[in-house]
């Protein structure tokens, strides 16, 4: 069995912090706009990618385990159906706290909104303490 890494989760790594560098810098629109390419990046990373990760944990090891092939370790067989599917709960776990996070995500994309389009300061990343 193959395992593959996408690296769909590390074009998050530069977004965040630096809009909280343009904010301790006093550069509002440069944290404004990194803060949006961070959202962006994490709701098609987080969700949307994960999703077909998700989807490939799902379905190819059913379809690469064989009746022969179930608990083998001197031979490379690490997975019957039990592990397969401890795995897919932990992946379900993770979903979930994404889903927390984006929802903290999206309600400082709100107080960033109502901040801009209201007045009374803040900026996007006031909220966010990630």
């Amino acid at each position: 069995m193959r395992v593959h890494h996408g690296g769909a989760h590390d074009g998050l790594v530069c977004p965040q912090p630096l809009a909280k560098l343009f904010k301790y810098a006093g550069w509002e629109t440069l944290q404004n706009a990194t803060f949006v390419v961070f959202t962006l990046t994490w709701i098609v990373t987080r969700h949307g990618i994960f999703f077909i990760f998700y989807h490939s944990a799902w379905t190819h090891p059913f379809r690469l385990l064989t009746a022969e092939e179930h608990w083998d370790p001197a031979n490379g067989a690490f997975y019957t159906p039990n592990v397969i599917y401890a795995f897919l709960v932990v992946l379900t776990a993770f979903q979930l706290l994404l889903l927390f996070w984006l929802s903290l995500l999206i309600k400082a994309v709100k107080k960033a909104l109502t901040v801009r389009l209201f007045g009374a300061g803040g900026g996007c990343c006031s909220t966010i303490s990630v």
